[in-house]
């Protein structure tokens, strides 16, 4: 991980970038995964959880609190912005 202390404002824009990928790969691998559990559900779930993670469940839910998602994403990223804003303004000061 590479610490940057105090950039210029100018670069932002390019430190803040999420990675992605545009190799077709990974696209495709991607997309066979979100196929697979459209098709099989819960098995799927099992079974990639025990290929990727080496894990083997025998049953799983998933609480109300992290299962919930917000009404539209604009409320979701709204909330997160109002979150990260303090914690960003702190460590670098107001823009």
């Amino acid at each position: 991980m590479q610490i940057i202390k105090n950039p210029e404002r100018r670069n932002w824009p390019q430190l803040f970038e999420r990675p992605s990928s545009k190799d077709a790969s990974v696209i495709i691998s991607v997309q066979n995964i979100i196929n697979e559990v459209k098709e099989d559900g819960d098995k799927a779930l099992k079974r990639l959880t025990e290929n990727f993670d080496g894990i083997l469940l025998e049953k799983f839910q998933v609480s109300e609190e992290v299962g919930c998602l917000p009404p539209s994403p604009t409320i979701g990223i709204s909330a997160a912005s109002s979150t990260a804003y303090p914690c960003v303004t702190q460590k670098i000061g107001e823009p």
